[in-house]
Order: structure tokens, then C-alpha cells, then sequence
């Protein structure tokens, strides 16, 4: 029997976000080859007891991975501000790879919003071609100047305006290079002394921080949905302007990533690939039949009032602004 190949990958989560974990887990493992063995890590941000227990649980399923829920300090990084976006748990990610570089020259940091859809292995043995990151391009934002309108970054960094930025929700990352480019610590120190400027947090500062040290990952191992459904088609990303090649990319998709405000396992989630989600949600066991069934009822019926209400609101629009305009004229 041939050796498997080994592959590490880390998360960071907290309890408001189990599900998507326990979601994102159960893809990987959906879709590993069987020559691969699946090391996953969890820096613990504040989960159940009981999470912990199904995670692990989880991982003993297969012989072709294995569940580790760490329990790292967080004092490096309790002082910086809350995330305005995200939990808490998401600068746990910066003390990932120094808790597995003894074990793994690689790792794979996935946000818990992310559905994985094909061998995480293809891209675990990427060519990194000397880099200490590799990631995707943002869609949306790819450059400093495009991010410029909605974070300070540029203000408190030498990044030129055609600089490359990625989303941090899928990295690889060599472990080795990471620790000696001292890229946690050069993270926490940009967030300390700036605050204010950096609307979108961790992702600012390691963008900031990797600057010349990561390259460019293909972008169907982070395809970012919040763009998908954007009806003023603000996609930035050249490669992704041609119709076909978005196409191509919602085709055969390595990792989908969930990357709204509202999540596809809360109530109010209406954007695209929902039933694969879904259907992933229901294989993984997460919820027994009964739970699940209750809880795609609740979802089913918080949208049909919601599609109720704003029907209701269309029709009543014009009576409304009517009477509105009655009592401005009476002021």
C-alpha cells in the first residue's frame, strides 16, 4: 500500500459559528482523495463543550483524517478591538501556523464560512515558488486602491495603489517562512498602532504584512460569492470581468466561500448556492432528521414572511408616500 500524502489544515472559531464549522470540516472530508490524510486543527475561540465532542467525533468517522481542537492562548491578541465584521475568534488564525510548524512545513487556513467541493490536496501541493502565502485576489477589491473605499489601510502603509490584495478566508500558508518573516507579531503590532484605520482587520494587516511575501492562488479555491448576486456588477478582478470566465469559475468551483454578512445557516441567507449548502448541512449529520426538518421549516417560513412583507410594502408604497405627503404639507 502506498504512503498517503499528508495534508494540515486550521480553522478558527468560536460557538456562534459551530455549524459552519462542523460544515466546512465534513466537506473536506467529503471530498478527499484516498491516497490523502487530513490533519485539522481548530484554534478553540470560545466553543461548547458539546461542539468539541461532535468536532472530534466527526474526525473518528474516517481513517483518513483526524479532529484537534486547540486550545490556544488568545492574551497575544485580547487587546486589540473588536472585529467590526466578524467574531473575535478571527485573529486567532495569526498563532496557527507557529502551533503546527513542527509538525507541518504547510497549512491550510479556511474561514468557517467556506463549502469545500474538490480534494483540498491539489491545492496543499500548489507550487508556492518561494512565497510564505499564497491566496486569491479579493473579486471585488484586488487592488489597494479598489479596498481604499472602505478601509484606511493605504493611509498607514507604503502599499502602492496597484498593489494586489487578497481575502484571508482561504490561505496557504509555508509555516517555516511565516515564523521567520515574523508575520504574527508585524499583524497584532499594525493593529495596536493603528486602530482606527483598518476597517477590515486581519485581513488589513496581513495584507499589509505579506507584502512581497505571498503570491497569487487561482481564484476557484476562493470564489467569493458576495459578488455573485451583486445586482451593480462591481467585480474588480480582470480575470473575472469576461463573462465566461466567471462562468467557469461558478462551474467548478474548489472552494465556495460564503463571504456575506448573513450566513448561509442563519435565517435571513438568500444568496446563491444555497441547496448545495444545504444539502451538505443534511450529509453531514450535524442535525438529526427531526432537527433538521424543524429547522428548514423555521427557514422556510421566515422567508415566505419576508417575501409577504415586501410584497406587502410594493403595494402599499404609493398610499403610504400619499398620506406622507399630506402631513408634510400641513407643517
Amino acid at each position: 500500500m502506498m504512503p498517503r500524502k499528508e495534508v494540515a489544515i486550521g480553522f478558527a472559531a468560536d460557538e456562534n459559528v459551530a455549524l459552519g464549522l462542523y460544515v466546512a470540516i465534513y466537506s473536506v472530508l467529503a471530498n478527499l482523495s484516498e491516497d490523502v490524510r487530513c490533519s485539522i486543527y481548530i484554534a478553540n475561540g470560545g466553543l461548547a463543550a458539546s461542539t468539541k465532542e461532535k468536532l472530534e467525533a466527526l474526525g473518528r468517522t474516517t481513517d483518513s483524517a483526524d479532529v484537534t481542537i486547540l486550545d490556544v492562548s488568545s492574551r497575544a491578541v485580547d487587546h486589540l478591538r473588536d472585529p467590526d465584521y466578524v467574531g473575535r475568534g478571527t485573529y486567532l488564525r495569526f498563532l496557527m501556523p507557529e502551533k503546527v510548524r513542527d509538525q507541518h512545513e504547510r497549512l491550510i487556513y479556511l474561514d468557517t464560512d467556506v463549502l469545500v467541493l474538490k480534494d483540498i490536496s491539489e491545492m496543499y501541493f500548489e507550487d508556492m515558488r518561494g512565497h510564505s502565502v499564497l491566496a486569491c485576489q479579493d473579486y471585488i477589491f484586488p487592488t489597494i486602491e479598489d479596498v481604499s473605499a472602505v478601509t484606511g489601510l493605504a493611509k498607514v502603509s507604503d502599499l502602492s495603489a496597484d498593489t494586489p490584495y487578497f481575502n484571508s478566508g482561504v490561505l496557504l500558508i509555508d509555516t517555516a517562512r511565516w515564523e521567520k518573516e515574523s508575520i504574527t507579531e508585524r499583524s497584532i503590532a499594525l493593529l495596536e498602532t493603528h486602530p482606527d484605520h483598518l476597517a477590515l482587520d486581519d485581513q488589513d494587516a496581513l495584507n499589509a504584512t505579506l507584502q512581497g511575501y505571498w503570491g497569487i492562488l487561482d481564484p476557484v479555491w476562493n470564489v467569493q460569492l458576495n459578488w455573485v448576486s451583486d445586482p451593480k456588477n462591481t467585480i474588480r478582478l480582470k480575470p473575472l470581468r469576461d463573462p465566461e470566465a466567471r462562468r467557469k469559475v461558478l462551474k467548478d468551483p474548489g472552494v465556495l466561500h460564503y463571504n456575506y454578512m448573513v450566513k448561509p445557516w442563519d435565517m435571513g441567507f438568500a444568496g446563491p448556492y444555497r441547496r448545495i449548502y444545504l444539502q451538505y448541512l443534511k450529509a453531514s449529520g450535524y442535525m438529526g432528521r427531526l432537527e433538521y426538518t424543524r429547522w428548514l421549516a423555521q427557514k422556510r417560513v421566515w422567508h415566505a414572511g419576508k417575501r409577504t412583507y415586501r410584497g406587502a410594502a410594493a403595494v402599499t408604497r404609493p398610499y403610504r408616500h400619499r398620506i406622507a405627503s399630506l402631513f408634510r404639507g400641513t407643517t
